[in-house]
């Protein structure tokens, strides 16, 4: 997904644009799971389509949560640098930590707190090591230096949205289970439905004139693909203590990245790449440990 916003970047393809189509393709993908998982896997019983309230306030929620994050993305980097919103929209574990330990009043060990600072370090660290594609320079007001802190600030709530539905509907019982398994596919499907439908009335505010089909169909289905395994991964993990998986899978994703980018694309290791890979092995083996206790 970051290779594809980031390529978007340089191929000037608004964000909005890749988003419309990953969302999509993942809406029709979910739709075609919630009826597998009513059929085949007989969850939930009678009509999938029913559901608790929660389900469907959390999950709105969720999916809107990924409009406001594209709506974002595209300010966020005119008033600065990309390297900090990268990092923002990867920060989903942190708010979903703090929500877990706060609200839902999960236990998280000294040790597996300590995991979670290494796993922050590793997602700042990893976005000052992104390639930067040249560009003309940011002209920058006062204006810009005060809204540029808010806007990384609502790019990780906002891209943490999702998430956080997912812890609170996986602390929620169904029968011998949770609402998030029972009502698995519906949840995916109703957030990838919020956030196509929140992205097309977006682009359809801006005009789809400049719409570019080739280059988004493209780009945004690369996102969709890596959209549509992250977010099943998520739900797998969810039930993790304290946000611990999605920082595991932030960590994951991150060393993936900056092996495929010294092994394929032959990019230079820099101190900031070896960095990131010392403080994902400080977070796994912390979280391992804590597990333990």
């Amino acid at each position: 997904m970051s290779w594809s916003y980031q390529m978007g970047r340089k191929w000037k393809v608004p964000a909005n644009q890749v988003a419309f189509v990953a969302l999509m393709t993942g809406c029709l993908f979910f739709l075609g799971y919630l009826y597998y998982q009513h059929r085949v896997q007989g969850l939930p019983p009678g009509n999938p389509w029913k559901a608790p309230w929660p389900v469907w306030v959390f999950t709105i929620m969720g999916g809107m949560g990924q409009v406001a994050t594209i709506a974002l993305i595209d300010p966020a980097q005119k008033r600065g640098p990309s390297a900090p919103v990268f990092c923002a929209m990867n920060l989903v574990f942190l708010p979903a930590a703090l929500y877990a330990v706060g609200v839902l009043k999960e236990h998280i060990t000294l040790i597996q707190c300590l995991g979670l600072v290494a796993a922050l370090g590793c997602v700042l660290v990893a976005g000052k090591a992104q390639p930067v594609f040249a560009s003309a320079p940011i002209v920058r007001s006062r204006m810009d230096f005060l809204l540029y802190p808010l806007f990384l600030l609502g790019l990780m709530v906002s891209s943490s949205l999702a998430t956080i539905a997912m812890k609170q509907l996986q602390a929620m019982p169904c029968g011998s289970t949770t609402l998030l398994t029972c009502h698995l596919g519906l949840f995916l499907f109703l957030t990838y439905g919020c956030g196509g439908v929140g992205t097309g009335l977006i682009l359809t505010h801006t005009g789809w004139s400049h719409f570019q089909t080739r280059r988004a169909l493209l780009l945004g289905g690369f996102a969709a693909l890596g959209s549509i395994g992250g977010f099943l991964t998520f739900c797998l993990i969810s039930a993790l203590p304290g946000g611990i998986g999605f920082a595991l899978a932030n960590i994951a994703g991150f060393v993936t990245i900056a092996m495929i980018a010294v092994c394929i694309f032959k990019e230079k290791r820099t101190p900031a790449w070896y960095l990131t890979l010392i403080l994902a092995i400080l977070g796994v083996s912390l979280f391992a440990l804590g597990l333990n206790r």
